[in-house]
């Protein structure tokens, strides 16, 4: 480009640049591949027009421009940065995967690079790599509080809990102040009376914390360690106060979400399913649904050490696949009144099943049965019955006071915003039995229950059950999931590595009198107790 040529394309650049701090995105990009027609090869316009694309949520379009952008300089590795995270927005995994592994090869020194792979590399699940990125950087002298913290995720995702720890500690030294740190090492080992942070945690609560959201982490931490120890009626109280100021910094309509439930009920019924055609794919996935907190990953684990069966993790491809159809309905009737649930009941439930095959199709080999472990999956049994007859259903059953009890104890980070009342809790549980009874007597023999009980204590007679309803042959290996070496991000990563205890079973009884508001209502709707 010639040096006239060049001014003119930065004068315009700095104009489109103004565009988008004033959050004029439209004309930004509109102006953009205006300036682009005249000037194709000027690589800052590609740069900024894949930036905006991304803002606007067009993965598939900011992935063309920075095709564009290696056309021009395929050597740019924050551009290959910038391409793994569109493939991956654009679901296309075996290629991000592929391309994050070359660049992983290529070994980049620039700190800032490897910072956003090693991002890019975990968010892949390609966990080892990201692991020895991060340790490969604290080698060369690079070391700060959020190193060692995603040091410790990929330690813990992977079950080596004492080097969790250690990374953790490394963080905590760093920031003394990184409350995500201090909350993740409570709740990866279980603390003893004699070796535990009761104190520290109790001193950073009584000093004072600005952050709403880092007084929760403190106080659920707090929690934990105290229920470890055995101190019940403390741990409650902080539990408690961590619960409650979560609840207050919420926006969420608890009765809105219990109504919803009620809708799936009454709109998806014997007439729905006598009226609306299956699905034809043979595919026959494995979904375990359930509430949170009542061993879906110990089944999941169970089932992926299965040499026929492999994980996909928590996927939301379902629910997201019903939603793109129901828009494209919504588009076509022009009827803007209706919700998810009226839509939801006309969409085509053969191209459904084939959608969502194809979302999955590369997340798992090919010859292998893939689990979906999303347990708000309940809420579509149906559909996913309808969208895919073949599919295996498994519903994890756990007392109705060890499940609320175990949901309110857990501190979630982007899901369930129900589990932070007790009168809430209590009135989505007796939602989200409803519609599993409504599931049964719509679908009888569709859905396999499973108790958490009966499977702590009679695991082997259970395993066996399981696996001939999934249509797998025995293998005594599903016995010894904890060997599983493959990752586990869940909530129970630390527990999965164990041998299967039931010192989790009636743990409710230690909080009966602090439980009794949610006791009294689940009786009030008649829930077997």
């Amino acid at each position: 480009m010639a040096n006239a040529d060049n001014n003119i394309a930065e004068q315009t650049f700095e104009q489109v640049l103004q565009q988008v701090k004033n959050k004029q995105y439209i004309n930004a990009e509109k102006a953009c591949r205006q300036l682009l027609l005249t000037f194709p090869q000027y690589i800052p316009a590609w740069q900024l027009l894949s930036q905006i694309q991304l803002m606007n949520k067009q993965p598939k379009d900011a992935l063309d421009s920075i095709n564009k952008i290696l056309q021009l300089n395929p050597d740019d590795i924050p551009t290959k940065l910038k391409k793994i995270k569109c493939l991956h927005a654009c679901e296309k995994f075996k290629e991000a995967k592929d391309l994050a592994l070359k660049v992983y090869a290529l070994a980049p020194e620039n700190s800032e690079w490897c910072g956003v792979l090693g991002a890019c590399l975990s968010s892949l699940k390609l966990y080892p790599q990201a692991l020895q990125l991060y340790l490969d950087l604290v080698q060369r002298g690079h070391k700060s509080a959020s190193l060692f913290y995603n040091i410790a995720t990929i330690e813990r995702f992977l079950g080596n809990m004492p080097a969790a720890e250690s990374a953790l500690n490394k963080a905590i030294e760093f920031n003394p102040q990184d409350y995500e740190a201090i909350a993740l090492r409570s709740d990866i080992i279980t603390q003893k009376t004699d070796n535990n942070h009761i104190k520290q945690l109790q001193e950073l609560l009584e000093q004072g914390i600005k952050e709403p959201k880092n007084s929760v982490k403190i106080n659920y931490a707090l929690a934990k360690e105290l229920e470890d120890i055995g101190n019940y009626q403390a741990s409650f109280r902080y539990l408690k106060a961590g619960a409650d100021i979560r609840r207050e910094h919420m926006q969420y309509d608890a009765e809105k979400e219990t109504q919803t439930i009620a809708r799936v009920m009454q709109s998806f019924n014997q007439s729905w399913r006598n009226n609306t055609a299956k699905g034809s794919s043979k595919q026959a996935p494995i979904f375990i649904i359930g509430l949170p907190r009542t061993g879906t990953t110990l089944v999941e684990r169970i089932l992926e050490s299965h040499s026929e069966v492999t994980s996909a993790g928590e996927l939301n491809n379902f629910a997201t696949t019903l939603v793109d159809l129901c828009q494209r309905l919504k588009h076509e009737t022009k009827d803007k009144s209706a919700d998810l649930v009226a839509l939801s009941q006309n969409v085509d439930f053969d191209q459904l099943g084939k959608a969502y095959v194809t979302s999955i199709a590369e997340l798992v080999p090919a010859e292998d049965r893939l689990i979906d472990k999303m347990p708000l999956n309940f809420l579509y049994a149906g559909l996913i019955h309808q969208a895919l007859p073949n599919a295996k259903i498994i519903h994890l059953r756990r007392h109705p006071l060890d499940t609320c009890y175990a949901i309110y104890k857990k501190l979630f980070k982007n899901s369930y915003a129900f589990s932070y009342n007790l009168e809430e809790i209590a009135n989505y549980y007796i939602a989200y039995d409803k519609l599993m009874q409504h599931w049964h007597e719509l679908m009888p023999g569709v859905i396999y229950d499973i108790e958490y009980e009966q499977l702590v204590n009679h695991s082997e007679a259970e395993t066996k059950r399981l696996l001939a309803f999934c249509d797998l042959p025995w293998q005594a290996q599903c016995l010894r999931f904890y060997d599983n070496k493959s990752a586990s991000t869940t909530a129970s990563a630390a527990q999965v590595r164990q041998p299967i205890y039931n010192h989790s079973v009636a743990k409710w009884r230690h909080y009966e009198k602090e439980l009794m508001p949610l006791i009294q209502r689940l009786k009030a709707a008649k829930i077997k107790l």
